[in-house]
């Protein structure tokens, strides 16, 4: 299992320096009657409206996943590396993290929590686990800058907002497709941890 962060939103370099520990995934919509979540004897987390499965996460509490980054951010002089049948440099993991194989990531980060939430039901200590980041400072030089932002604009105040929440919503949006948090789906949290 291999999971990809947005780097161009600073997520990737949030999971690498461990301020990123907390990820909203595998979306799914649900009208619960009688919602009930259990475990089962993998880990994963089980959704039950009543006693119909509804949905069950693709990763365990314990599973160590691979941090999906492209070949050549892990190993810019692989000229010589093979990746099955042909050179890496010429391989669609070169430049794309979806197409690498998990055996050959360097980073890797094990799971340690998973609950199911409605993506507005997020926390505000769960934005910032998300990747929000604070500027710390009430000095800023311009007008629109406020304290909560995440990285992607030429300029940190680019992407600030009043709140971690309401930097969350505009993150999830980017990340997940415009209109993610106003559609509020279900969602499985995964806390983890980097390990490698």
């Amino acid at each position: 299992m291999k999971w990809g962060f947005k780097e161009k939103y600073g997520l990737q370099t949030g999971v690498l320096h461990k301020t990123k520990t907390n990820t909203r995934r595998e979306p799914f919509e649900h009208d619960f009657k009688d919602f009930r979540a259990s475990f089962d004897k993998d880990n994963h987390l089980c959704v039950y409206d009543g006693d119909k499965l509804i949905k069950r996460s693709k990763v365990g509490i314990g599973d160590v996943v691979a941090v999906a980054q492209p070949y050549k951010e892990l190993y810019p002089n692989a000229d010589f590396r093979l990746v099955g049948d042909e050179f890496m440099t010429e391989s669609a993991g070169w430049n794309n993290k979806m197409f690498v194989r998990e055996d050959l990531m360097i980073h890797k980060v094990k799971v340690t929590e998973i609950k199911a939430e409605r993506l507005k039901d997020i926390s505000r200590e769960d934005c910032m686990k998300e990747g929000i980041l604070n500027h710390n400072s009430g000095n800023h030089r311009h007008k629109r800058a406020c304290p909560f932002y995440f990285a992607g604009g030429k300029h940190s105040w680019d992407n600030s907002y009043s709140t971690p929440r309401q930097a969350f919503a505009a993150l999830i949006d980017k990340v997940s497709g415009k209109g993610t948090w106003k559609r509020n789906p279900w969602v499985f949290v995964y806390e983890f941890e980097l390990v490698k």
